[in-house]
């Protein structure tokens, strides 16, 4: 069954067009990204809260410059596929906008075809403005890429409970009981 299964993945990938292929492949490198960050990051912070941090400074910049690392990979990866995604709706709006024109040079004093060109032809430069946001972005996460590693990873936002209870799900147990 496992056999299939992965044949049938081949397959589906194999018959994916070439625009949706990358993002699938995009999907599974930013998910092992993520998966590897995150690691590097829990086991950063578990030497700093071990107390490695003072007893072996090495030892923990060490793990912090590796998970700083892995974290400005998988941004690097998130901008890669946003680029993408801004390219691909780029890609769509100018063959819409193109379809529209055609459309309109057949019937030009059709009032419903102009707008529809006009339409087009702004969603065509949103999309393009977008890309370029992408494209900004992305050189920028590739200069931070590039830059020397330091031992500001950024650490989970992990939830902060109070030590004592409120009393609030007793008191509402007893009311209900």
């Amino acid at each position: 069954a496992a056999a299939e299964a992965v044949e049938a993945a081949k397959k589906k990938l194999d018959s994916t067009p070439e625009a949706e292929r990358k993002l699938l492949e995009f999907d599974v490198a930013l998910a092992e990204a993520k998966r590897a960050a995150l690691a590097a990051t829990i086991r950063a912070e578990q030497l700093e809260d071990s107390g490695v941090k003072t007893s072996d400074p090495s030892g923990w910049e060490k793990a912090a410059q590796e998970a700083l690392a892995a974290q400005r990979q998988e941004s690097l990866l998130e901008k890669r596929k946003a680029k993408l995604l801004a390219e691909d709706v780029s890609t769509k709006a100018e063959a819409t906008k193109s379809a529209a024109t055609a459309k309109l040079s057949a019937e030009p004093e059709n009032a419903n075809l102009k707008a529809e060109v006009d339409k087009t032809t702004k969603a065509a430069t949103e999309a393009m403005q977008k890309v370029t946001a992408a494209a900004e972005a992305l050189s920028k996460v590739e200069q931070e890429v590039a830059a020397p590693l330091t031992t500001e990873y950024k650490k989970r936002q992990l939830p902060n409970y109070p030590e004592k209870s409120t009393g609030r799900r007793l008191a509402l147990a007893r009311w209900l009981g």
